[in-house]
């Protein structure tokens, strides 16, 4: 994770990645809004901004360094206390998509970024510029760890993260013989997850809040777990979650799951698509999670066939 406390998230397919970073800060979320949106605080850390983008439908020009050509441009589409929308274009690329908001984190704040890209190829430049513009805003909140490093550092060890994470995505694909509603209570609930997840070990526990969005499962028999957040939740169609594997060689961080449930290729049940992101520098690291994810497919499909 770093030394700039910074979570990574790959989304999406590889032709329309979707990039969510969270980034936790000691400041009081309300300190956070502030620098948001005040047009002074905001160009101290972000940059020059031309127009006033204070409402939906503004739209703004920003100044991201001193050549001419790096620069931005935006339009506001959501502005509320916790979070704001944008559509967003860098050097005259499509229109993306960005999401940010700001969400009380302990004694501190969490700041969620998710930017819906339209230029797969950009996923490293921005995964750089967007930390090191989170380390800035740290910097202007006065809650910048002493050890952090330069911004340079920290754009390029997160470009060189991201990278990776573009790499190796697995993708498996199965069909189900139920509808998808089925399915995805089968994911979201805790009874649902517990009837099929390493359901061939007896001391496996289940555990989902669905308030908060969070989950974890523990099998102390092997010494492993598994844990994350919630990202994306659209019933019965997407599911998309971190994914936090811990076990005796260690824990992994930077990983996700995105999962898609369409019409199944007969016309009949359901073809769950799964997708696992992670920056994985060796071809064996997604080869063993397929391994696993075909084996608790399989069992999941047992289930479901009753």
């Amino acid at each position: 994770m770093g030394t700039h406390l910074v979570t990574r998230s790959l989304l999406g397919t590889a032709r329309a990645p979707e990039m969510v970073l969270r980034r936790h800060v000691s400041a009081a979320p309300s300190a956070v809004r502030e620098a948001l949106v005040d047009p002074e605080r905001r160009s101290r850390w972000l940059g020059d901004v031309e127009g006033d983008p204070s409402g939906p439908g503004d739209s703004f020009e920003l100044r991201l360094g001193d050549d001419a050509s790096d620069a931005a441009v935006g339009r506001l589409l959501m502005l509320e206390a916790d979070h704001l929308a944008l559509a967003w274009s860098w050097q005259g690329e499509r229109d993306s998509m960005i999401h940010a908001r700001v969400r009380p984190d302990g004694e501190g704040a969490a700041i969620w970024l998710r930017h819906t890209l339209t230029e797969p190829d950009h996923v490293e430049g921005y995964g750089g510029g967007w930390e090191q513009l989170l380390q800035a805003l740290a910097r202007e909140l006065g809650c910048e760890a002493a050890e952090a490093a330069d911004d340079a550092a920290i754009e390029t060890a997160a470009a060189e993260r991201w990278h990776l994470m573009t790499e190796r995505p697995l993708e498996v694909v199965r069909d189900l013989p139920v509808p998808a509603e089925r399915v995805w209570e089968a994911f979201t609930s805790s009874e649902g997850l517990g009837s099929w997840w390493w359901k061939h070990w007896e001391d496996v526990t289940v555990s989902l809040d669905t308030e908060n969005g969070s989950y974890r499962i523990d099998a102390p028999r092997i010494g492993t777990s598994i844990r994350g957040q919630r990202l994306v939740a659209e019933q019965p169609s997407r599911l998309a979650a971190t994914w936090v594997w811990a076990d005796q060689d260690g824990t992994a961080v930077d990983e996700a799951i995105d999962l898609h449930l369409t019409a199944g290729g007969d016309g009949a049940g359901t073809r769950l698509t799964l997708r696992h992101t992670g920056p994985w520098a060796e071809d064996s690291l997604p080869e063993n999670y397929r391994q696993g994810w075909d084996a608790s497919l399989d069992q999941l499909s047992e289930v479901l066939r009753g």
